[in-house]
């Protein structure tokens, strides 16, 4: 089901504290069992805190603006070309800023998908032809990072919205909704378990070392994916990071086997591809949201990346 609105924080926590015991929902439909059901919260907000509540495994995604989510002491920063993954039984906060408008799309995911999905990825097809109906397979717990939004989940996301706008009242036993949100969460979480830094690549430290190594250099990248339309230095990144320039490049070289500019550019061309691609947008405005001053600049580092000009993209009319 999609909610245009927040529904109200205290009933909000109680029904996720509860896991939703008295099968209620909101407009008092009945569930067909306890537990979180399928929803998406689809709204557009100007400043709000929602505190405290646990989830079941959520995604956080915005169309436009910016949201802040919070887990035991990690934030994470999100705007329209990012998401992050809160696990079930994780008790988040979600923070819109005020002054600015921003569009979630929200997907709070029940139980079934989540544990017909873990089943099947964990299992043998063996397995699943004996026992079709045994869903055991507890999800592995992923930890709170940025993730960058790839065109495929971009197109996945896109029928799950055009699904809702034509179902005004989509109801609780939707096959299609089931459909579109299983293929998502998959994409997601598959995308979450490929994205993960190495920490491998690390030279020889204690595991003590290496995790926190990895930890602040996702912090970086978290920043990065943010803020990758902007100019960003070395001196910000390290910044974020806490560590000197030099530590911080060596070791984000290691466990991303690219620079930090090699990965802005890569996120940039990334970015450029889809709008072009997939969009009429001129390309004078492509080159000014992607943080260029001027087309020529933009089309010089299309080519370079890409061994030809931008406009190549572009069918002929």
């Amino acid at each position: 089901m999609i909610i245009k609105q927040f529904p109200d924080i205290n009933w909000l926590r109680r029904q996720a504290q509860t896991n939703f015991a008295d099968k209620r929902v909101l407009g008092n439909q009945k569930l067909p069992k306890a537990g979180w059901p399928n929803v998406v919260l689809n709204t557009k907000c100007q400043g709000t805190e929602r505190s405290d509540i646990v989830s079941p495994l959520s995604v956080f995604l915005n169309i436009s603006g910016k949201s802040f989510v919070k887990v035991e002491g990690k934030q994470v920063l999100l705007a329209e070309d990012n998401y992050c993954i809160v696990n079930p039984g994780e008790t988040y906060n979600l923070i819109i800023p005020e002054g600015q408008t921003t569009e979630t799309f929200n997907l709070h995911i029940g139980e079934a998908i989540q544990q017909e999905i873990t089943t099947y990825l964990n299992s043998t097809r063996l397995h699943l032809l004996n026992e079709p109906f045994n869903l055991s397979q507890q999800p592995q717990a992923l930890p709170l990072k940025s993730n960058w939004k790839k065109q495929v989940i971009r197109k996945q996301l896109n029928k799950l919205k055009i699904h809702y706008a034509q179902q005004h009242e989509a109801g609780l036993n939707d096959d299609i909704e089931y459909e579109l949100l299983s293929e998502l969460v998959l994409l997601v979480t598959k995308g979450d378990t490929d994205n993960h830094l190495y920490e491998s690549r690390l030279e020889a430290l204690k595991r003590s070392t290496r995790l926190e190594l990895i930890n602040r250099i996702q912090t970086a990248i978290d920043f990065i994916q943010v803020y990758y339309k902007e100019s960003i230095s070395l001196d910000d990144l390290s910044q974020v990071a806490c560590l000197s320039k030099y530590h911080f490049l060596r070791t984000f070289k290691e466990v991303c086997q690219c620079t930090p500019s090699q990965y802005i550019a890569g996120l940039r061309f990334n970015k450029a591809w889809e709008l072009l691609h997939h969009t009429d947008e001129p390309m004078t405005q492509i080159a000014t949201d992607l943080g260029f001053s001027e087309t020529a600049a933009f089309s010089r580092f299309f080519r370079k990346m890409a061994g030809f000009p931008p406009n190549h993209l572009r069918k002929p009319n």
